[in-house]
């Protein structure tokens, strides 16, 4: 019967990789993205894409919510070995690629295109920058632009100074550069904003309207006015010693599976994003304040003066000029900009 052992030795070995039900590898990641989001399901979504094409040889385990910390605590635990990776929201991608904090800048992107534009033209120099930080960078996808959500109207500059704005408080460029616009900023932690507001240490919201919705922010701050801030890019990020312990052909299949989530990512924050500025909201009982041309415009100029007076000391030089020549052209062949 020894011909038999040899027989079944040989279908074993004929079959797929990720027989067996443990996977050789568990990657730990830490989010703050809330629990039952769009952002939320589609990261789930990746895990089962990179278990089925690394064939369970590689799982993803999510910690959402914050339930691992907020973005410094989860990048406590990635140092520490208790994490190996992040999906961060913004802050954390900008700690590990200190070139993303050009998106901070006020008023230096008109629109999400330019945004994204700018980031894949950088994106060898983050995955350098990451790489110089004991990451691997799998992947960004934008989340769109932070606006103004509040508890009373605003329809000019002045009433904007007036109010008290909370920004997430590791947003540091866009805090410097948004008080030398001269505007009220009360920065702090994402899991205080509500908190924060509902005490009356705030009187508005500069946020994502995803994140509005996600954070029930849009349901204490009546009044929407849709003046583009700061562009929030998220990012999937893995140490290097996790990543290196995995064979290259799942290392392959990881950054294809990053890349699908992103445009996944990228498409339904574009849509959600649409759906909440053009109806959404308003069914919520979110009043839609309009911009006035000339109210913009004050925006667009203090926003110039403040990057033009403080940027430098906050970014590279050769950052900024880079990212002015990639919006020159991007504008020249798209017919953009103001």
């Amino acid at each position: 019967m020894r011909w038999l052992g040899w027989l079944l030795l040989g279908l074993v070995a004929t079959l797929p990789r990720g027989a067996s039900a443990d996977p050789k590898y568990t990657l730990r990641m830490g989010t703050v993205v809330p629990e039952g989001t769009a952002w939320a399901r589609e990261m789930k979504a990746f895990s089962r894409d990179v278990a089925q094409a690394t064939n369970d040889e590689v799982r993803l385990k999510w910690y959402l919510g914050g339930i691992a910390g907020d973005e410094n605590q989860v990048f406590e635990r990635v140092q520490r070995g208790s994490l190996e990776g992040t999906g961060s929201g913004g802050p954390g991608c900008r700690r590990v690629m200190p070139s993303l904090r050009v998106l901070e800048v006020p008023g230096l992107f008109q629109e999400a295109g330019e945004a994204k534009y700018v980031v894949n033209q950088l994106a060898a120099d983050l995955a350098a920058e990451a790489q110089q930080s004991g990451f691997v960078y799998l992947g960004t996808s934008p989340l769109g632009a932070g606006i103004y959500f509040g508890r009373r109207p605003v329809t000019s500059m002045a009433e904007l100074r007036a109010t008290r704005i909370w920004i997430w408080d590791l947003e540091t460029t866009f805090i410097s550069l948004a008080r030398e616009m001269g505007l009220n900023i009360v920065p702090a932690a994402l899991e205080r904003a509500g908190r924060e507001f509902d005490a009356g240490h705030s009187d508005a919201f500069w946020a994502l309207p995803t994140a509005a919705l996600a954070f029930q922010w849009s349901t204490e701050a009546p009044y929407l006015v849709d003046l583009r801030g700061e562009y929030l890019f998220g990012c999937v990020l893995l140490t290097n010693r996790a990543f290196a312990l995995i064979s290259p052909d799942d290392q392959r299949q990881l950054r294809a599976a990053t890349a699908q989530m992103a445009n996944r990512l990228d498409e339904v924050s574009r849509q959600q994003e649409e759906a909440l500025l053009h109806g959404a909201f308003q069914h919520q009982g979110v009043k839609i304040v309009p911009v006035s041309d000339s109210f913009r415009a004050e925006f667009f100029a203090a926003a110039r003066v403040a990057r033009d007076k403080m940027a430098p000391t906050l970014l590279p030089r050769e950052l900024l000029q880079r990212a002015r020549g990639l919006l020159s052209d991007y504008r020249a062949e798209h017919g953009s900009g103001r």
